[in-house]
């Protein structure tokens, strides 16, 4: 990568994201466990902010800029830095446990916006969380034994369920999936990306 030469990693990367985004804070953490910096500019994606729309078209977060061009979406994200550190690429079970997280980021996003638009009462929401339940139930049997990037999205969706639907409980049917998460959200890079904290 022409970002760095020799083993010697000088990076210039800058971060679009939000404080509040699972999404941006997967990316955060996975940087921080790689050991990379990442320039961080907050921008709040419902406004349309200039800076964020001309490396993003659709305006989502979090946006990775690079001397290499923007990168979006957090699996992509994912993918360059992981290349830039030499990390192995991931098995296809690991793409679908770190596919399954988002999923579970996807459901609760929705229901959050739903919220927000004043449609906390529509019909649908509760398939949403649905969904999420049944992805926890999978994820409860078969759980992260390292800190990898499927175990990086688990731990951010879960804590994301917490933050947004904290009313709905999980824990009573996924004891050890909440177990996971309580020694999970005990890493360093958990402890400073967390939501809403800058």
């Amino acid at each position: 990568m022409a970002l760095f030469e020799g083993g010697s990693y000088e990076f210039a990367m800058r971060l679009y994201g939000s404080p509040t985004s699972p999404y941006t804070r997967k990316v955060r953490v996975l940087a921080l466990e790689l050991g990379l910096h990442l320039d961080l500019e907050w921008v709040n994606p419902l406004e349309d902010p200039p800076s964020l729309l001309a490396h993003a078209p659709l305006g989502r977060v979090p946006v990775l800029v690079t001397e290499e061009g923007p990168f979006f979406d957090s699996r992509v994200i994912a993918d360059v830095l992981c290349a830039y550190t030499g990390a192995a690429p991931e098995t296809p079970r690991e793409r679908c446990l770190e596919a399954l997280a988002e999923g579970v980021m996807d459901e609760a996003l929705a229901m959050r916006m739903a919220e927000v638009r004043g449609q906390g009462n529509a019909p649908w929401l509760e398939r949403g969380w649905s969904k999420i339940k049944r992805a926890l139930a999978s994820l409860e049997s078969q759980l992260p034994t390292g800190f990898d990037r499927p175990a990086i999205g688990i731990a951010c969706a879960l804590a994301y369920v917490d933050f947004r639907l904290g009313a709905r409980p999980w824990r009573d049917e996924c004891p050890l999936l909440a177990d996971w998460l309580k020694e999970a959200s005990g890493r360093p890079s958990m402890k400073a990306t967390e939501y809403g904290v800058t």
